[in-house]
Protein backbone atom coordinates (compact mmCIF):
# COMPACT_ATOMS: atom_id res chain seq x y z
CA UNK A 1 0.00 0.00 0.00
CA UNK A 2 2.08 3.20 -0.98
CA UNK A 3 -0.38 5.59 -0.29
CA UNK A 4 -0.22 4.38 3.68
CA UNK A 5 3.42 5.88 3.30
CA UNK A 6 2.36 9.55 2.52
CA UNK A 7 -0.91 9.26 4.67
CA UNK A 8 1.20 8.18 8.24
CA UNK A 9 4.35 10.20 7.14
CA UNK A 10 2.57 13.66 5.58
CA UNK A 11 5.48 15.76 6.54
CA UNK A 12 8.36 13.24 4.83
CA UNK A 13 6.66 12.48 1.65
CA UNK A 14 5.87 14.52 -1.40
CA UNK A 15 2.36 15.75 -2.33
CA UNK A 16 0.31 12.94 -2.95
CA UNK A 17 -3.16 11.80 -3.25
CA UNK A 18 -5.46 9.21 -4.17
CA UNK A 19 -7.57 8.57 -6.88
CA UNK A 20 -9.94 6.19 -8.32
CA UNK A 21 -10.81 7.51 -11.62
CA UNK A 22 -9.74 9.80 -14.06
CA UNK A 23 -12.30 12.46 -13.33
CA UNK A 24 -10.55 12.64 -9.80
CA UNK A 25 -7.77 12.45 -10.81
CA UNK A 26 -8.59 16.09 -13.14
CA UNK A 27 -10.14 17.42 -9.89
CA UNK A 28 -6.83 17.07 -8.11
CA UNK A 29 -4.91 18.47 -10.56
CA UNK A 30 -7.65 21.29 -10.64
CA UNK A 31 -7.25 21.58 -6.89
CA UNK A 32 -3.23 21.21 -7.04
CA UNK A 33 -2.83 24.38 -9.46
CA UNK A 34 -0.86 22.43 -12.01
CA UNK A 35 -0.21 22.94 -15.61
CA UNK A 36 2.45 22.17 -17.67
CA UNK A 37 4.75 19.97 -15.01
CA UNK A 38 5.62 16.84 -14.61
CA UNK A 39 3.60 14.72 -12.06
CA UNK A 40 3.84 10.90 -10.51
CA UNK A 41 1.50 8.30 -11.54
CA UNK A 42 1.83 5.12 -9.98
CA UNK A 43 -1.08 2.20 -9.34
CA UNK A 44 -1.17 1.68 -5.43
CA UNK A 45 -0.45 -1.74 -4.98
CA UNK A 46 1.73 -2.58 -7.90
CA UNK A 47 5.35 -3.51 -7.29
CA UNK A 48 8.94 -3.40 -9.47
CA UNK A 49 7.83 0.25 -11.41
CA UNK A 50 4.70 -1.17 -12.92
CA UNK A 51 2.18 1.00 -13.33
CA UNK A 52 4.06 3.75 -13.28
CA UNK A 53 4.45 6.92 -15.27
CA UNK A 54 6.13 10.04 -15.24
CA UNK A 55 4.44 12.45 -17.77
CA UNK A 56 4.08 16.71 -17.90
CA UNK A 57 0.50 17.17 -16.90
CA UNK A 58 -0.67 17.44 -20.79
CA UNK A 59 0.91 14.16 -21.50
CA UNK A 60 -1.82 12.65 -19.29
CA UNK A 61 -4.70 11.06 -20.74
CA UNK A 62 -7.56 8.34 -19.90
CA UNK A 63 -6.33 5.75 -21.48
CA UNK A 64 -3.05 5.29 -19.64
CA UNK A 65 -5.13 3.00 -17.37
CA UNK A 66 -7.59 0.59 -18.31
CA UNK A 67 -9.10 1.15 -14.45
CA UNK A 68 -8.12 4.84 -12.96
CA UNK A 69 -8.92 2.31 -9.36
CA UNK A 70 -5.84 3.22 -6.51
CA UNK A 71 -3.71 5.65 -8.81
CA UNK A 72 -1.82 7.84 -6.58
CA UNK A 73 -0.93 11.39 -7.71
CA UNK A 74 2.67 12.11 -6.77
CA UNK A 75 4.36 15.74 -6.73
CA UNK A 76 7.53 15.23 -9.27
CA UNK A 77 11.06 15.58 -7.63
CA UNK A 78 13.95 16.11 -9.64
CA UNK A 79 16.92 14.53 -7.86
CA UNK A 80 19.02 14.94 -11.20
CA UNK A 81 21.22 17.37 -8.38
CA UNK A 82 22.17 14.00 -6.88
CA UNK A 83 23.62 13.42 -3.60
CA UNK A 84 26.93 15.39 -2.70
CA UNK A 85 29.26 13.20 -2.13
CA UNK A 86 27.65 10.21 -2.98
CA UNK A 87 25.95 10.16 -6.18
CA UNK A 88 26.01 12.52 -9.49
CA UNK A 89 22.20 12.60 -11.16
CA UNK A 90 18.89 10.82 -10.89
CA UNK A 91 18.61 8.30 -8.19
CA UNK A 92 17.04 7.48 -5.58
CA UNK A 93 18.31 5.92 -1.82
CA UNK A 94 17.23 3.17 -0.15
CA UNK A 95 17.86 2.06 3.15
CA UNK A 96 17.06 -1.57 4.63
CA UNK A 97 16.06 -1.03 8.45
CA UNK A 98 15.76 -4.12 10.79
CA UNK A 99 13.84 -3.81 14.07
CA UNK A 100 14.51 -0.05 13.52
CA UNK A 101 17.93 0.07 13.11
CA UNK A 102 18.94 1.24 9.61
CA UNK A 103 21.36 -2.03 8.56
CA UNK A 104 23.12 -0.59 5.00
CA UNK A 105 22.41 1.03 2.11
CA UNK A 106 22.42 1.72 -1.44
CA UNK A 107 21.89 4.09 -4.35
CA UNK A 108 20.05 2.70 -7.41
CA UNK A 109 20.19 4.77 -10.58
CA UNK A 110 17.62 4.55 -13.70
CA UNK A 111 19.04 3.85 -16.85
CA UNK A 112 19.52 6.47 -19.53
CA UNK A 113 16.18 7.77 -20.85
CA UNK A 114 14.63 6.38 -18.13
CA UNK A 115 13.13 8.04 -14.02
CA UNK A 116 12.44 5.03 -13.21
CA UNK A 117 15.39 3.44 -10.95
CA UNK A 118 14.36 -0.16 -10.39
CA UNK A 119 16.73 -3.09 -10.82
CA UNK A 120 13.95 -5.16 -13.05
CA UNK A 121 13.60 -2.04 -14.88
CA UNK A 122 17.28 -2.12 -15.64
CA UNK A 123 18.58 0.39 -13.08
CA UNK A 124 21.88 0.04 -11.34
CA UNK A 125 22.91 -0.32 -7.72
CA UNK A 126 25.74 0.79 -5.83
CA UNK A 127 25.91 -0.01 -2.31
CA UNK A 128 27.38 3.22 -0.12
CA UNK A 129 29.10 3.51 3.21
CA UNK A 130 26.47 4.36 6.34
CA UNK A 131 28.35 6.95 7.99
CA UNK A 132 28.12 9.16 4.20
CA UNK A 133 24.20 9.13 5.04
CA UNK A 134 22.97 12.92 5.51
CA UNK A 135 21.86 13.76 8.99
CA UNK A 136 18.84 14.34 7.73
CA UNK A 137 17.99 10.33 6.19
CA UNK A 138 18.83 9.23 9.91
CA UNK A 139 16.32 11.86 11.21
CA UNK A 140 13.77 10.39 8.50
CA UNK A 141 14.44 6.74 10.10
CA UNK A 142 14.40 7.59 13.73
CA UNK A 143 10.69 9.19 13.22
CA UNK A 144 9.53 6.03 10.89
CA UNK A 145 11.02 3.36 13.80
CA UNK A 146 9.35 5.48 16.21
CA UNK A 147 5.84 5.15 14.50
CA UNK A 148 7.01 1.33 13.82
CA UNK A 149 8.24 0.22 17.73
CA UNK A 150 5.03 -1.56 18.24
CA UNK A 151 5.89 -3.92 15.58
CA UNK A 152 8.81 -6.48 16.51
CA UNK A 153 10.45 -8.14 14.95
CA UNK A 154 10.52 -5.71 11.73
CA UNK A 155 12.16 -5.40 8.57
CA UNK A 156 11.80 -2.57 5.41
CA UNK A 157 13.02 -0.89 3.41
CA UNK A 158 13.29 3.09 3.06
CA UNK A 159 13.37 4.83 -0.35
CA UNK A 160 14.58 8.42 -0.60
CA UNK A 161 15.37 11.01 -3.48
CA UNK A 162 17.17 14.15 -2.75
CA UNK A 163 16.05 17.28 -4.53
CA UNK A 164 16.12 21.05 -3.97
CA UNK A 165 13.42 20.29 -1.37
CA UNK A 166 16.00 18.18 1.02
CA UNK A 167 15.58 14.51 1.34
CA UNK A 168 11.99 13.03 0.64
CA UNK A 169 10.14 10.03 1.99
CA UNK A 170 9.33 8.06 -1.37
CA UNK A 171 8.28 4.81 -0.25
CA UNK A 172 8.16 2.23 2.30
CA UNK A 173 8.80 -1.81 1.26
CA UNK A 174 7.51 -4.16 3.54
CA UNK A 175 9.40 -6.92 1.46
CA UNK A 176 12.91 -5.56 0.73
CA UNK A 177 13.91 -9.40 -0.02
CA UNK A 178 17.77 -11.17 0.08
CA UNK A 179 20.33 -9.14 -1.17
CA UNK A 180 22.74 -11.00 -3.30
CA UNK A 181 26.41 -11.43 -4.35
CA UNK A 182 25.79 -10.57 -8.22
CA UNK A 183 25.13 -7.03 -6.24
CA UNK A 184 28.59 -5.70 -4.91
CA UNK A 185 28.79 -4.38 -1.86
CA UNK A 186 28.09 -5.00 1.82
CA UNK A 187 25.46 -7.11 1.11
CA UNK A 188 26.33 -9.05 4.07
CA UNK A 189 25.51 -6.63 6.57
CA UNK A 190 21.29 -7.22 5.68
CA UNK A 191 21.55 -10.94 5.36
CA UNK A 192 23.42 -11.17 8.51
CA UNK A 193 21.30 -9.17 10.52
CA UNK A 194 18.25 -10.87 9.66
CA UNK A 195 19.60 -13.97 10.42
CA UNK A 196 20.01 -12.41 14.00
CA UNK A 197 16.96 -11.29 13.97
CA UNK A 198 14.74 -14.39 12.95
CA UNK A 199 17.03 -16.62 15.35
CA UNK A 200 15.70 -13.84 18.70
CA UNK A 201 12.46 -14.20 17.70
CA UNK A 202 11.91 -17.66 18.04
CA UNK A 203 14.35 -18.63 21.04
Amino acid sequence: DKYATAKHFPELSPKTQLVHSYEEYLKTLEGWGLKGERLVLKKNFETEGRGIFILKTEEIHEGLYEDWKDVLVQEFLDSSLGIPGIVEGLHDLRVTVINGEPINAYIRQPKTGSFLANISLGGSCTYIDMKDLSPQVFEYIKVISEKFKKYNPSVYAVDFMNSAKGFKLIELNSRPGLQVVSVEGDYNAFNSSLVDMLVKAVT
